[in-house]
């Protein structure tokens, strides 16, 4: 069983001593309950929605949105929100989460394992805290700045650690899919890139960024992101070696780049040219 006070005191055992704080005590519980929400809904053929753009929107993704954002509010209530769905309330010490309740939507509506969610922390613009949790693989990363990215899964521990490699050639690329880099105008540049790799594989979303914290890959493009599928993310990639940034190098997601690039680091700056 996840996060149980067994791991908890463990994790602090790992490394250090790890500070107990107000993020793992109560947040940890919390992300196991999200876990729960979102399985209960997974196989209810009529839990789906759309938006108005044609994308879909599960129910599991407002009662998760809803329950994180009411119990933010009884532990944390000087802390600031923003949900996917529309959740938000203002901060008032500096402090903002962030929540995408359920990252890889159509994994999760056609009854696959590769779907997230998360959950992150910026602190005066700066993001101190991800997590990343796949309840139906039952596994957890987190990270918190300056103490490195960790996973608990099978009732275990492990420090993740991004990859060595160095060169495209001897890389493992994965992306999000053709559709979406026709639609960022970059499918040109992205069949250039996996041609030239070792090898390639389509992962979308929050499990294909997971792998390069776990060193099993090396680079991962992900096209038409947003911030709420990128904070929690970018802190995990940061603890564990890697580097991300929009597709253009920026750290800015705002400017029109419509996507992202996380990697090991030593790769990073060859995929950002490959893409211009």
């Amino acid at each position: 069983m996840l996060y149980n006070q067994y791991i908890m005191n463990e994790l602090y055992r790992l490394n250090d001593g790890y500070p107990r704080s107000e993020v793992f005590d109560e947040i940890l519980p919390m992300i196991r309950t999200v876990g729960g929400i979102a399985l209960s809904y997974q196989h209810k053929s009529d839990s789906v929605e759309h938006k108005l753009d044609g994308s879909p929107v599960t129910y599991a993704d407002k009662a998760i949105e809803e329950y994180v954002f009411n119990r933010l509010g009884k532990i944390l209530p000087d802390d600031g929100f923003q949900g996917e769905e529309g959740f938000l309330r203002d901060s008032k010490n500096g402090r903002l989460w962030t929540l995408d309740p359920i990252d890889g939507t159509i994994q999760f509506i056609h009854g696959q394992e590769f779907w997230a969610t998360l959950l992150a922390l910026d602190d005066t613009d700066i993001t101190t805290t991800g997590f990343i949790t796949f309840p139906a693989r039952n596994e957890l990363i987190f990270a918190e700045i300056n103490k490195g990215c960790w996973e608990i899964s099978n009732n275990k521990i492990n420090k993740l650690q991004a990859s060595s490699v160095s060169s495209l050639p001897e890389a493992y690329v994965l992306h999000n899919g053709i559709d979406f880099a026709k639609k960022a105008n970059r499918l040109d540049q992205l069949s250039k890139i996996v041609l030239s790799a070792y090898a390639e594989r389509g992962y979308a979303d929050a499990f294909g960024h997971a792998e390069i914290m776990r060193g099993h890959a090396d680079v991962m493009i992900d096209f038409l992101t947003e911030y709420h599928d990128i904070a929690a993310v970018k802190i995990g990639i940061a603890e564990s070696g890697g580097t991300w940034t929009a597709i253009d190098g920026t750290q800015d997601l705002s400017n029109g780049s419509g996507g992202s690039i996380t990697s090991n680091g030593k790769l990073h700056q060859t995929i950002v040219e490959a893409l211009r």
